[in-house]
């Protein structure tokens, strides 16, 4: 929790992406060791809620829709990069939208600040469908000496580059709100599409998506959710990707058109 409050504090001052942090302390007892925080309260609710609550009336997010939330979350993880801290814990429940529709981010109790390129934490308590590859060797060191590009270290300790896992996260989170379901039920050896990625066989992951998607689209969730983490694109490389910046040259194209007239 110290961790989560001197993440908040350092990005409170500096951007406005993040939930504010109001107060925190230990509750008036003397005999507790009972720690609180007190965060800004969101009335929009998650991503998550958004995508369910599209799934349950049979539909989901349009591609307009996806590309429009989408650059708004680029724009706050880049934010925080910038202000040199790793997310590592990027998931739809941590993205909120307040009264205003405004995105912001939550859930930074894994978050690392760093000006290193890559950085050590524990994450023995991340498990979720959203870890990239690195994340799994904790627990499966032997997929790492087996793959060659990951130095097995201590268990549950690793030198990682944060922003790269950040960018893995934010692959499947979009795959998410364009197919309204997840890419992988969990990322470890069970899940045979997870395994695709760790194997680097990316047709033979989209052959099992088997569903119709842009092929711009296809190349950059490719991109963003390679096995090896340096090669996956950067947050500014995927704000320049066709796919999202296809629409952003029509817009000024037709604003130009209708200024000319």
């Amino acid at each position: 929790m110290d961790n989560q409050i001197r993440v908040l504090s350092r990005l409170n001052k500096n951007t406005t992406v993040a939930a504010k942090l109001y107060n925190c302390g230990y509750f008036p007892n003397k005999e507790s060791t009972n720690f609180f925080f007190c965060t800004e309260y969101f009335t929009g609710g998650t991503l998550s809620d958004l995508i369910t609550g599209l799934s349950k009336e049979g539909t989901r997010l349009n591609e307009a829709n996806c590309k429009r939330i989408f650059q708004e979350l680029l724009s706050a993880v880049n934010s925080i990069h910038e202000n040199n801290v790793a997310h590592l814990n990027l998931k739809p429940e941590h993205i909120m939208f307040n009264e205003k529709g405004e995105l912001k981010l939550i859930g930074f109790q894994h978050s690392v600040i760093t000006e290193a390129p890559k950085v050590r934490i524990n994450t023995s308590n991340n498990g979720t469908c959203y870890n990239p590859p690195e994340f799994i060797f904790c627990a499966e060191p032997s997929f790492g000496e087996i793959k060659g590009h990951f130095k097995t270290r201590a268990r549950g300790i690793r030198l990682i580059s944060g922003k790269s896992a950040d960018v893995f996260s934010l692959g499947v989170i979009l795959f998410l709100m364009y197919f309204g379901r997840c890419p992988f039920q969990k990322s470890d050896s069970t899940d045979m599409s997870y395994m695709l990625i760790i194997n680097e066989e990316y047709e033979k992951f989209w052959e099992r998506v088997n569903e119709p998607v842009p092929k711009t689209l296809q190349m950059l969730i490719t991109a963003m959710i390679l096995y090896v983490p340096e090669e996956r694109l950067t947050i500014k490389e995927i704000f320049n990707h066709p796919w999202l910046s296809q629409e952003q040259n029509s817009t000024k194209k037709h604003e130009e058109n209708i200024i000319l007239g």
